[in-house]
């Protein structure tokens, strides 16, 4: 659950000429409509992200295996030598 919280802060000088109470109310319209815009705006960028979310996962371009070669003959060993496929398991117990 997203939780979208707005906190509109009201700043009245203290220093200089008095606001009259219609440059206070404008002024405060104004910060409500920013809000209101930034909300839309917000709200319109989460929309984007949960439909992204929402699609599935794309697979990947399958890829050509490469063939990998690796000197084990010095290495304990069971089954033929000139096998196409040698499984190798490395366990390290420290």
């Amino acid at each position: 659950m997203i939780v979208i919280l707005t906190a509109v802060v009201v700043a009245v000088p203290l220093r200089g000429a008095p606001q009259t109470s219609d440059e206070v109310l404008k002024s405060l319209e104004r910060d409500v409509q920013a809000l209101k815009e930034g909300q839309v705006r917000i709200q319109r960028e989460l929309q984007e992200i949960k439909t992204l979310l929402q699609r599935p996962p794309q697979a990947a371009a399958p890829t050509e295996p490469e063939n990998l070669v690796f000197a084990l003959a010095d290495f304990p060993s069971i089954g033929d030598a000139k096998a196409k496929l040698v499984l190798v398991d490395f366990t390290d117990y420290q």
